[in-house]
């Protein structure tokens, strides 16, 4: 009797094992997608809502048969080498960035598929060398460009009385916008407009070159919302509040009181990354994935702001808003 109950003990532990090591290898198959932030969660969260809706709609849910794992370097771009070496540790089957993290990941690993939903301009800032075919380890979209830097400052031009002399802030942290200021700027002088450019770094950069707004006398401000301005995109509006009209891009901006913004539409953006993480999962390589431009673009006019400033807003504008704040 003893050797019978040892026996059927044994068997029930073998069977536990079993199914343990079972599960295990179970939870192993399920795709795990790694996501670095380099903005605090709380910039980044509709993002991240964004892309899991997008994944749901798909099928993928977190925790049942897919796993998402997010990091966010809380603004500092210095511990994004040290996520990303985590995620990678974690076999991670896809790396979802966002834009100030891209070249680190490329960096960071040749093999592994990384999808970064809202790239400047892959192809000026030499990420790839085709949209169509952009080969490699790296896919997803590209928000910015020429077509959308060009219709914010005829925006500007329509919106500010007598515009002449034009300021652009940005995050210089990395090329992708030191290149974007240098297009800007171009194309700036090509409607006859002076544009000063500001590269800042950190906050107190950023305090720094709010004196310069008013030494170099600019009529209005475009801001981008990298990880860096989107941070502490209160501080500086709160400076430019009745002084300076901003022209910035994203919700976010037109509701801490940005007079205009025009963008691609970043949430959807994010969404619509689900489709590539799909395809990847399914079995197509990155490389094979076309970098897509953006199908929605979207205008907003903060019309509390317009009249703090005593614009009027032209009717043009507002029948092409799609969102108007009063």
């Amino acid at each position: 009797m003893r050797q019978l109950f040892r026996t059927i003990v044994l068997i029930a532990s073998l069977s536990a094992i079993a199914l343990s090591s079972a599960n295990a290898d179970e939870a192993r198959k399920q795709p795990r997608i790694g996501e670095v932030f380099v903005a605090p969660a709380s910039v980044y969260k509709p993002y991240d809502e964004a892309l899991r809706e997008g994944l749901h709609s798909l099928g993928y849910v977190d925790g049942k048969n897919i796993t998402i794992i997010a990091r966010y370097a809380d603004g500092n771009l210095t511990r994004v080498p040290a996520l990303l070496k985590e995620l990678i540790s974690n076999d991670v089957d896809v790396l979802v960035v966002s834009v100030t993290a891209v070249q680190a990941a490329m960096q960071a690993t040749q093999t592994i598929p990384i999808v970064a939903p809202a790239m400047a301009d892959p192809i000026r800032d030499g990420l790839v060398s085709s949209l169509a075919h952009p080969g490699g380890n790296l896919t997803g979209g590209t928000g910015m460009g020429p077509d959308a830097d060009t219709k914010r400052l005829q925006f500007a031009l329509e919106l500010v009385p007598g515009l002449k002399r034009l300021g652009l802030l940005f995050e210089a942290t990395n090329a992708q916008f030191e290149n974007g200021a240098v297009t800007n700027r171009r194309l700036a002088n090509d409607l006859g407009l002076s544009l000063h450019t500001y590269g800042v770094r950190n906050l107190d950069e950023i305090r720094t070159a709010f004196p310069r707004f008013d030494k170099d006398r600019i009529q209005a401000l475009i801001v981008w919302p990298t990880p860096l301005m989107l941070s502490h995109r209160q501080t500086i509006l709160e400076y430019t509040s009745r002084k300076i009209p901003v022209i910035g891009e994203g919700v976010e901006f037109a509701e801490a009181g940005a007079l205009i913004t025009y963008s691609a539409d970043y949430i959807e953006m994010w969404r619509h990354a689900a489709v590539h993480i799909d395809k990847i999962l399914r079995g197509t390589k990155p490389g094979d994935i076309p970098i897509e431009r953006p199908t929605k673009f979207v205008l907003r006019v903060n019309l509390r702001t317009a009249k703090e400033f005593g614009i009027t807003v032209p009717e043009s504008i507002l029948v092409r808003a799609d969102q108007v704040l009063r």
